[in-house]
């Protein structure tokens, strides 16, 4: 063997041990957030940006709907923004099963018909790109395996950017959103 050989077999070898590290901790470390409704903002720019879904989704129908999903919009935006949905190296993992928004089978409180039906049409519009298909999840070889949602991206169309700054989102889970026959109303913890 000459002095070239065992250098790039040396190379070789160091690139496929960096390889497989990288893979270990691509395996590990999967960019993905599950979608909590747990916030609400106050920032006038994301209002304003909900608001403006909200018609768009009201200009779509035949019959105006009773409700008003400014509501459900606004929880949707602040809970990308406070998720990091807007970064483009995290993805968001949103369940969209029918049966996870109401009924007997509905996750919580805050997981509602309406942000279901937004969350759909924002889907639809191409506002959230579908990036990943279901995944399954095992955190030992013995345990359950986890069945995760399909993963979703921010696409420029609703925002390039964070749409409140910092200091205005709920990072703390302070409000709870419950539905009443007219509506939404927030409840302190």
């Amino acid at each position: 063997m000459s002095k070239s050989q065992k250098e790039c077999d040396c190379i070789g070898a160091i690139l496929l041990l960096i390889m497989g590290i990288f893979r270990l901790f691509m395996a590990n470390d999967y960019r993905a957030r599950y979608i909590k409704f747990n916030w609400i903002s106050n920032d006038p720019q994301l209002l304003k940006r909900a608001s403006e879904l909200s018609h768009e989704l009201l200009a779509t129908h035949k019959r105006k709907p009773k409700n008003d999903f400014h509501q459900a919009f606004n929880v949707i935006l602040t809970s990308i923004q406070v998720l990091h949905g807007y970064t483009s190296d995290y993805d968001l993992l949103i369940p969209t099963n029918n049966n996870l928004y109401s009924g007997k089978t509905r996750r919580n409180r805050t997981f509602t018909n309406d942000i279901h039906k937004c969350l759909t049409w924002l889907i639809d519009s191409g506002y959230l790109i579908k990036e990943d298909g279901i995944r399954t999840h095992q955190r030992h070889k013995r345990s359950k395996v986890i069945w995760l949602p399909f993963a979703y991206s921010v696409a420029p169309k609703l925002s390039d950017k964070p749409l409140a700054a910092p200091k205005n989102n709920l990072s703390q889970p302070i409000m709870r959103l419950h539905r009443t026959t007219s509506g939404f109303h927030r409840k302190q913890k």
